[in-house]
C-alpha cells in the first residue's frame, strides 16, 4: 500500500484517485481547487457518465484537500492532472484556425511549481508523476527548471477515452512511463502493478510525451482513412463496411479493427487537439512535411462532403434539415470535439439547421424528438444514441446515416453512405 496523491480531480483526475483506492487498496488523497469533486463524492451533483462510477463513489475513501501543500504531506508519490487546454477553435468542433497553437501549460506550470516548493519546505522526498497530455521537449524545458533535489519527475499519460476510464485504466494495452533513470519509475511501476498485469513500457521523457501524442494521432488518420475508403465507395458502388471489415483482418501488416469504419469523424477531447497541436510541433521544427496539418484538414474537408450531401438532398426535396445527436461518442454526454458539432458549424453556413441531443442537453427530452421525427426533413445521424436508432421517422424523410446504423423504415429514404442497399 502507498501514500498516493492526485492533483486536479478533474474528469481524468477523479476516475483515477478512485480506481487507485478502492482497486489498487491505496491511501490516496486529492487535491483541487474547485468543489466539484467534494459535491459529486457526497451526492450532491451528479457524477459524470462513467463505467462503474456509482460503485468507486460508494467504496472510495479518498480524501480531498485544496491545498497542494497538504498533498505533499500526505503522499509520496503524486499524479498531476490539471489541464492542458487547447482554446475552443482549437477543439475539432469549427474549422481549424491558418496559425495553430501547443497547449497551454500554465495550469500545468503552477502545479509543478507549488509542489516542488512544498516539497522543499517539508524536506520530503517526492514523485511528481505528470499525466496530462504535454507535446514533446515540454517537461524537459517547462517543468524540469521548476524541480528541487526532494523531487523526481516522470511522465505517464494515460490512454483512456471519457466515459470509459475506469475500465482503460484497469485493462490497459500498456502503460508509458517516462523517466530519467529506473529508480525514477520504480515507485510508480509498483502502483500500477497493483492495478493489472498489463506491460508497462519505461522510456525516457521526451519519448513518453511522443509516445502518447503519437498514438492519437495515429487513431485519427485511421479515422481519415476509414472515411477516404467511405467517400470512394459512395461514388463508385463500392461497400465500405466490405473493404474496412476484410481489412481489419491483416493484424499483422496494417492494423487492429477499432476505429476503422467509415462514418463521422473522428472526435473527443484528445484526438482532433492532439492531431492540430502537433501540427504547431511540426512547423515549429520545420519538419519536411505536416502529416498532421493535413490530417486536420482532411477530416474538415470530409465532414464539409458530408454537408455537401446533406445540402444536395435538402435542395431536391426542399425539406428542413435536422442533426440528431452532437455527442463525440454514442451513448455518452461528451461533447468535447464532436465531429456533429463541425458538421452543424459547415452546415449552417449554407442551409437552415436544427440539432437536437436529450442525451448532451438536459433541456431536450425524447418527447421533444418524437415531435421532431413526427414531421418529415432530412435526418442526419450525427451521433448514433440508442434513442435515434430506434427512432420510427414521418413518412417521407431522407435519413442520411454516416456509420450506417438506422435500419429500414417504411417510407422513409435511408442513405447508408458507402454501403450497398
Amino acid at each position: 500500500m502507498s501514500d498516493i496523491g492526485v492533483l486536479g480531480l478533474g474528469k481524468l483526475g477523479l476516475i483515477l484517485a478512485m480506481v487507485l483506492d478502492v482497486h489498487g487498496k491505496h491511501r490516496v488523497t486529492g487535491c483541487d481547487m474547485s468543489t466539484r469533486p467534494t459535491d459529486i463524492l457526497t451526492g450532491r451533483v451528479d457524477p459524470p457518465q462513467e463505467t462503474d462510477i456509482n460503485n468507486l463513489i460508494r467504496l472510495n475513501k479518498i480524501n480531498v484537500v485544496n491545498d497542494p501543500a497538504s498533498l505533499v504531506a500526505n503522499a509520496d508519490v503524486i499524479f498531476v492532472a490539471v489541464q492542458t487546454p487547447h482554446p475552443p477553435q482549437f477543439d475539432g468542433t469549427v474549422p481549424v484556425p491558418e496559425e495553430t497553437k501547443d497547449f497551454e501549460y500554465s495550469h500545468l506550470v503552477s502545479a509543478v511549481r507549488q509542489l516542488s516548493r512544498a516539497a522543499d519546505e517539508q524536506v520530503k522526498f517526492i514523485t511528481i508523476a505528470v499525466v496530462s497530455t504535454v507535446l514533446p521537449g515540454t517537461c524537459d524545458r517547462l517543468l524540469r527548471p521548476l524541480l528541487t533535489p526532494m523531487v523526481r519527475l516522470v511522465y505517464t499519460p494515460s490512454l483512456i477515452a471519457l466515459g470509459r476510464v475506469a475500465d482503460d485504466l484497469l485493462n490497459p494495452e500498456f502503460v508509458i512511463l517516462g523517466a530519467d533513470t529506473y529508480d525514477d519509475a520504480h515507485e510508480v511501476n509498483k502502483i500500477y502493478a497493483s492495478l493489472h498485469s498489463r506491460p508497462v513500457v519505461t522510456m525516457s521523457i521526451p519519448s513518453a510525451e511522443l509516445t502518447k501524442v503519437a498514438y492519437n494521432t495515429y487513431t485519427s488518420m485511421k479515422i481519415v482513412f476509414a472515411n477516404t475508403v467511405l467517400e470512394i465507395a459512395e461514388k463508385t458502388g463500392a461497400d465500405t463496411d466490405d473493404v474496412t471489415k476484410t481489412l481489419s483482418l491483416a493484424t499483422q501488416n496494417l492494423m487492429s479493427p477499432r476505429y476503422m469504419k467509415g462514418g463521422m469523424g473522428g472526435g473527443g477531447y484528445c484526438h482532433p487537439r492532439d492531431v492540430i497541436a502537433m501540427s504547431h510541433l511540426a512547423e515549429k521544427l520545420d519538419l519536411s512535411s505536416d502529416l498532421f496539418g493535413f490530417l486536420a484538414r482532411a477530416r474538415e474537408a470530409q465532414s464539409m462532403w458530408l454537408a455537401s450531401v446533406v445540402q444536395d438532398h435538402h435542395n431536391l426535396t426542399g425539406l428542413p434539415v435536422v442533426i440528431l445527436g452532437n455527442a463525440y461518442r454514442p451513448n455518452s454526454d461528451l461533447v468535447g470535439g464532436s465531429a456533429a458539432l463541425l458538421l452543424f458549424d459547415q452546415l449552417s453556413r449554407f442551409v437552415p439547421v436544427f440539432m437536437i441531443d436529450p442525451v448532451t442537453n438536459d433541456d431536450q427530452t425524447w418527447d421533444e424528438v418524437d415531435k421532431i421525427v413526427n414531421s418529415p426533413a432530412v435526418f442526419v445521424i450525427g451521433c448514433a444514441h440508442r434513442g435515434f436508432v430506434r427512432t420510427q421517422f414521418a413518412s417521407g424523410s431522407v435519413v442520411i446515416d454516416p456509420s450506417g446504423t438506422i435500419p429500414d423504415r417504411p417510407g422513409v429514404t435511408v442513405v447508408r453512405l458507402g454501403r450497398k442497399l
